[in-house]
């Protein structure tokens, strides 16, 4: 909440347009091989959009920022933390209205390490008594880490759905 035109009231005259759909969306994957080894990256990002967080504006989502809820931890303006990120928890000062609605939206921009894989590849001369041509042990991980400051589990879930999950991968691929 900001007074645009700087006339120190609060009205329709403040209001903006938040960027719904991202400005940047980023990808950058890469492969480094070294002796037998092999390295596979891939960072995910998207960079310029908001989105509501229920959390912090519906009761029935988990929270609110009146303080009544346990809903997501907000930085509170108390007199011992004179914050300006959320409101005094005030039961029937501050109702749901437009100035919640837009404290509610938040930057859901993010960076996430989608993949990442590890893995070996031996040489034929040692795979010839097996009779196998090729052989790659591997250890791939998914989700690894998301950076965002959008106080949910995903930015690009609802807030009351559960994250992308961690998954890990080991493997074998071999030709005969």
């Amino acid at each position: 909440v900001k007074d645009i035109d700087n006339n120190t009231i609060l009205d329709e005259n403040d209001k903006i347009f938040y960027q719904k759909d991202p400005k940047h969306i980023l990808s950058l994957s890469s492969t480094i091989r070294y002796k037998g080894f092999e390295l596979y990256g891939d960072l995910f990002a998207k960079i310029g959009s908001y989105k509501r967080n229920d959390y912090l504006y519906e009761y029935e989502s988990g929270g609110e920022l009146r303080g009544i809820y346990n809903g997501i931890k907000v930085d509170y303006w108390t007199p011992e933390n004179p914050s300006n990120t959320a409101p005094r928890p005030n039961y029937g000062g501050l109702g749901l209205n437009d100035i919640n609605v837009a404290l509610a939206y938040q930057d859901k921009s993010y960076l996430r390490l989608r993949t990442l894989t590890l893995g070996y590849v031996f040489e034929d001369d040692l795979l010839s008594f097996v009779k196998i041509s090729n052989l790659k042990v591997y250890l791939t991980a998914y989700n690894l880490f998301t950076k965002t400051d959008y106080l949910s589990y995903s930015p690009e879930r609802s807030p009351d759905s559960y994250p992308e999950a961690k998954s890990f991968i080991i493997g074998v691929k071999a030709s005969f």
